[in-house]
């Protein structure tokens, strides 16, 4: 196999005049019921609430209203590394990882009780370029053990490429989860929802034709993804990858020509520029993530429930669930959830995120068919219909586990009582019999 991999690196290599570069990744997260404690102490962990700028005053205000109104949004401060600060912006010096330069989250009040964030992650110069490092590198085929499966150039790059992506979005996270705790950092699924910005100079990731099998599907795109594009946002393409390999090293990933990109910058500031465009970005896609992120979060708590129906039906007394559990994970995820699912398909928030947020129709998606039309799904009108069925499902897992767990807290409270009565009955007998004796050695000392 090794005498494949110089044809091998060739045919994966980046074109001459191509580059790859990651300049920001999105991630989000959901504070629901049972998050806001949590929110309100990191908001003051982080000294927001005697920010000059009244940061923690504007973010506490938007909670607040977020229990019973919807809508609303408030910026939490930007931050950099405590070694890198810039200059002017204001920025907290924070534990920031070294792979960003810059983290700017804002919250978004939803309605019904749930809040969520869009943290805008922008890399470091060299975590930017990370990714086209790994694309110039030569590979070698390798030979894993103890299975001895033959691994080719193909998915060793592959593998490298995601492994560096996940690390990175690793290190997001984690700061995410250190700093402003929600839903998905108490563990609600594996990861975070998460979006990457992947630009190149020439040609577009996304694509039919021949050049689809080279040097993009390192990234990702080895099969053809699915992709939208929107007329709001020219040069923009947002696809759903399928590497060949490990799929959760993929996120959904917004990519285009560099060039094209920067002209996404109103230009308020001079010619345009990168930064400009990442602005216009967050703003303009945050509707976007935010009605993805419910629909993940749905998904999770489902999955959830769904864990706790099998722990329920495991083999053993069922009474060893305990108050405990029922009182820690049970209640507060049923109170999250119904939050959660009432947010999801309000429909006056629903139309407020619709009417704020681009418009993505769809592209071809087949392999090797060119459609001679269009279809124009948009991918928010997709995403809303799914949204309440996957509400729906997730509530009946729901008030499966709820109704369970009730009863098994009826039984729990049941036995408790019976032993309660048991013990007073045994103690009850124990003072009659002391009482007997007593009255026995008494007659028999009067005789």
């Amino acid at each position: 196999m090794r005498k494949r991999d110089p044809e091998d690196n060739a045919r994966l290599a980046v074109p001459e005049g191509e580059h790859v570069l990651w300049p920001v990744l999105w991630v989000t997260e959901i504070y629901g019921p049972s998050h806001i404690p949590g929110l309100r102490s990191a908001i003051t962990a982080l000294g927001l609430d005697s920010d000059p700028t009244d940061i923690g005053r504007y973010l506490g205000e938007l909670i607040k209203g977020g229990r019973t109104g919807y809508g609303g949004w408030s910026r939490a401060g930007e931050y950099t590394p405590k070694d890198r600060p810039i200059p002017g912006l204001g920025a907290i010096a924070t534990d920031l990882p070294e792979s960003f330069e810059q983290a700017s989250p804002v919250f978004f009040g939803v309605s019904n009780g749930i809040t969520v964030s869009v943290t805008t992650f922008r890399l470091s110069q060299s975590a930017a370029k990370a990714l086209d490092v790994i694309m110039r590198t030569q590979h070698a085929s390798i030979v894993r053990l103890p299975s001895e499966e033959h691994v080719d150039v193909e998915l060793v790059k592959e593998e490298a490429v995601g492994s560096k992506r996940l690390e990175i979005r690793g290190q997001a996270e984690a700061w995410l989860r250190r700093h402003f705790p929600g839903a998905f950092a108490e563990g609600l699924a594996d990861s975070f929802p998460c979006w990457d910005l992947l630009l190149t100079e020439k040609e577009l990731l996304c694509h039919d034709g021949p050049a689809r099998k080279g040097w993009p599907q390192s990234l990702g795109f080895g099969f053809t993804p699915l992709r939208w594009t929107s007329e709001e946002l020219p040069g923009l393409m947002l696809c759903d990858p399928e590497p060949f390999t490990r799929r959760d090293q993929a996120v959904k990933t917004f990519t285009g020509r560099r060039s094209q990109v920067f002209e996404l910058d109103p230009g308020y500031n001079g010619p345009p520029e990168l930064s400009g465009a990442i602005h216009r970005l967050e703003e303009e896609l945050a509707p976007l993530m935010i009605l993805w992120s419910l629909q993940l979060g749905l998904l999770a708590h489902e999955r959830r429930f769904a864990e706790m129906r099998d722990a329920l039906t495991a083999k053993r007394p069922i009474w060893t669930l305990g108050l405990k559990q029922l009182e820690t994970t049970v209640l507060p995820s049923s109170l999250d959830l119904r939050a959660l699912a009432k947010a999801s398909t309000n429909q006056v928030a629903r139309s407020l995120l619709i009417r704020d947020a681009p418009t993505f129709s769809d592209e071809d998606v087949l392999a090797d068919i060119r459609r001679t039309e269009p279809s124009h799904k948009d991918f928010f009108k997709t995403t809303s219909s799914q949204i309440a069925e996957t509400a729906a499902v997730a509530i009946d897992e729901m008030d499966q586990i709820v109704a369970t767990t009730r009863n098994v807290a009826d039984v729990v409270v049941a036995r408790t009582n019976l032993r309660l009565q048991a013990a007073v009955l045994v103690l009850s007998v124990a003072v009659i019999a002391l009482t007997v004796v007593q009255v026995v050695v008494a007659l028999n000392d009067s005789l």
